[in-house]
């Protein structure tokens, strides 16, 4: 006849390839449901749902626990060695006055003028003289 599809060659088309029609359909629903499948069932939960809040609230809650504990250890660490620098300073300060004060009696020291003066010098500084 004169139609665009001859009825009569399909359905001989549809018997003699049976199986490989079948077989194609059925890959074809396949990868149609396997593609289904991975796009529409993936979990994509909404950012503003409750459980994705509380979620994001908790890690939050726990991350800010874990840092103000660093902190604080930081912050004994850092009062323990400023006390020790403080100590040191102290220490330091003693030490210069000393310093300072020992450099004034040197600077006063004059030589013994006689020989009594001397061995009383060195008596007074723990050696025995005679």
């Amino acid at each position: 006849m004169g139609t665009l599809i001859d009825i009569d060659k399909l359905k001989g088309i549809v018997t003699t390839n049976k199986n490989t029609i079948i077989y194609v359909v059925v890959g074809i629903a396949l990868i149609a449901f396997l593609i289904i499948g991975f796009t529409a069932g993936t979990y994509h939960p909404d950012p503003n749902s409750k459980i994705v809040q509380n979620l994001i609230n908790s890690q939050i809650a726990n991350e800010k626990a874990k840092y103000e504990q660093t902190i604080k250890d930081k912050d004994t660490k850092i009062k323990a060695i400023q006390d020790q620098l403080d100590k040191s300073n102290q220490t330091t300060k003693g030490y210069e006055i000393e310093i300072a004060k020992l450099k004034g009696k040197v600077g006063k020291v004059q030589k013994p003028k006689t020989d009594t003066e001397t061995r009383k010098r060195l008596k007074e500084m723990g050696y025995e003289t005679f």
